[in-house]
């Protein structure tokens, strides 16, 4: 017969798996709960953010810059999977003041999209992988 323990945790959801980690599981017959270590480093290994600029892309809303996570400033292409919609942002408030350019193309037609350092953000839907020109 097989016991398991309940685990009560009063937290917001966001830092559940935190706070609480698995679940401890008992078996009958052997000392004490048992975790395997496998099970619990699944359920809490989260992954690593980048450690410096991206250096390709796809869909998203990337901020421009030199710092982790970001999109350097300079020339990239790709050819759309999809209808590719882009626009280079002065300003991340969702207002259509804050587009600078954007643009349209076919799936499968190569496009070029040269982001300025100026530039705050760039957005990309259904463009596939952008990459340095």
């Amino acid at each position: 017969m097989t016991r398991r323990a309940l685990v009560v945790c009063a937290v917001p959801l966001a830092a559940f798996v935190l706070a609480c980690g698995a679940t401890p599981k008992t078996t009958t017959g052997q000392a004490g709960p048992q975790t395997p270590a496998a099970e619990t480093a699944a359920e809490t290994t989260a992954p690593a953010a980048p450690a410096g600029p991206v250096t390709a892309f796809a869909d998203g809303t990337y901020e421009v810059g030199t710092g982790a996570g970001q999109v350097p400033p300079g020339k990239y292409k790709t050819t759309p999977t999809g209808s590719c919609y882009w626009e280079r942002l002065k300003g991340l408030s969702g207002e259509f003041d804050d587009i600078i350019v954007n643009g349209n193309a076919k799936e499968g037609a190569p496009t070029i999209v040269t982001i300025a350092k100026t530039d705050v953000a760039f957005t990309t839907k259904r463009c596939g992988t952008w990459q340095k020109a």
